[in-house]
């Protein structure tokens, strides 16, 4: 947990993050650098179009009250869903052995 909360700093943003806050010529060097990354050369007049929304993306908008039923079903299910692989995965194979 501790080295993949310190290597999200190394992660570079998504190029439609940057895009959406308004930071179109960043997200230009975030294609740029996948492509260089997969080996494919971008066309020298490629071009990108942003609709800038300082709201997408931030945290207020999954917990508005249009989108707080649906937030809280799905970290409910999440939640869920991890305590039951961990009883399955962890504690199923030491019930088995004290049997």
């Amino acid at each position: 947990a501790v080295v993949s909360t310190q290597s999200t700093g190394a992660l570079p943003e998504s190029p439609r993050f940057l895009c959406v806050s308004g930071q179109q010529e960043k997200a230009m060097e975030a294609v740029r650098f996948m492509a260089k990354l997969n080996g494919k050369d971008l066309p020298a007049n490629i071009r990108m179009t942003c609709f800038v929304d300082e709201e997408l993306g931030s945290y207020s908008m999954i917990v508005n009250k249009d989108h707080r039923k649906s937030t809280i079903a799905l970290s409910v299910l999440y939640f869920t869903n991890i305590f039951i692989e961990f009883g399955l995965i962890v504690l199923h194979p030491l019930m088995i052995i004290s049997e």
